[in-house]
């Protein structure tokens, strides 16, 4: 029985066309949600570009940073929300298969329910810095300004952040069942092969499916990251370097966006590095094992099969397979936001010198 927490979460992300329900499958009503959903997201983003004027006066740097955010935002909204319903209906059926066989296995349910509880919690304080930044901006602009030119892009942020969010969950559940599996070698140190073999093959044929379906998604929210920061950050420099100082708190809430993006991402990568990092910790204890318990030649031939296993069934993440996903990864973003914002930088001191 699944922690009401659980289902909760699950039925949020439903509710903003992330996923299906917990209990049940893809259904008719669900795709048609699906596809009034982006048509509608689709046409407010048409009416709202169309009352956006601020693009003719502003720098290049802003108006391509403007573009990418809003066309990278839109083709995550159409991909996430049409994928599991459409293409990729099959992979999620079984990933929902292979995480109840894990949350099953845990055996832990308050384990789960406080995991899914601060994935809730996460999302309330996501809706409130929304509301937050709109009421901000809606004060500075004007309430019906500010809905006509972004009255969709709010719904189009939280559902990002709630993915990002969701996935994170995911990568906890897996995490926790690699954790499990180490806790079981070191309390049984010839635990059979037959046992290692199929949790490795199990939890690698699950990270496998996670990649198949969100691997563009993943990629997406870090290439989104990039740009927004990117995009915020220029404009810290345009109120500093024009000296408007009486734009406080539209700065806090672009800074309170930006925080919530940036640990969000940095929590999607860390995660994934941690379960890479169980991995690595199931592979060195096997062979920790090996050396200092086992002296029967059978029993190491044992040890060098269980350890050729772990290494052909080694978890991977990668952003749409253009790039795979480390601790790396958070320092390549930080390397490139810097980069741009040197450039922007650059650019604005040879522009006010002429």
């Amino acid at each position: 029985m699944a922690p009401k927490s659980l289902k909760y979460l699950f039925n949020i992300c439903s509710f903003l066309a992330i996923t299906p329900c917990y209990e049940q499958k893809v259904t008719f009503l669900r795709k048609v949600y699906s596809v009034l959903l982006m048509i509608f997201i689709t046409t407010c983003v048409g009416v709202s570009n169309s009352y956006r004027q601020f693009y003719g006066s502003s720098m290049y740097l802003r108006v391509v940073t403007s573009i990418l955010m809003e066309m990278v935002l839109l083709l995550f909204c159409y991909h996430t929300t049409m994928a599991v319903v459409f293409f990729k209906r099959e992979q999620w059926q079984q990933l929902m298969k292979n995480l109840k066989i894990i949350i099953k296995a845990l055996s832990d349910d308050r384990a789960i329910s406080r995991a899914a509880s601060a994935a809730i919690f996460a999302l309330t304080v996501t809706l409130a810095s929304e509301i937050f930044s709109f009421c901000v901006w809606s004060e500075a602009f004007g309430m019906i300004v500010h809905i006509q030119q972004f009255n969709v892009y709010y719904l189009e942020f939280y559902m990002f952040l709630s993915c990002n969010i969701f996935l994170c969950f995911i990568l906890s559940l897996l995490l926790s069942s690699y954790k499990q599996l180490r806790r079981a070698l070191l309390q049984d140190l010839f635990l059979p092969l037959k046992n290692v073999e199929y949790s490795m093959r199990f939890l690698k044929k699950t990270v496998d499916i996670f990649n198949d379906i969100f691997e563009w998604p993943i990629a997406l929210i870090i290439a989104f990251s990039v740009v927004h920061m990117v995009h915020e950050f220029d404009y810290i420099i345009i109120v500093i370097s024009t000296k408007t100082y009486n734009v406080g708190k539209e700065m806090a809430a672009d800074l309170l966006l930006v925080l919530l993006i940036f640990s969000g991402t940095t929590g999607l990568i860390v995660m994934c590095d941690l379960i890479l990092m169980e991995a690595e910790k199931i592979l060195d204890l096997c062979g920790d094992l090996r050396r200092d318990y086992v002296k029967n030649p059978l029993q190491k031939r044992r040890f060098d099969d269980i350890n050729q296993l772990i290494l052909e069934n080694f978890p991977k993440f990668s952003g749409a397979r253009f790039f795979g996903i480390s601790r790396s990864t958070i320092l390549r973003i930080l390397e490139t936001v810097t980069t741009f914002i040197i450039i922007s930088i650059q650019f604005r001191t040879s522009m006010i010198n002429q």
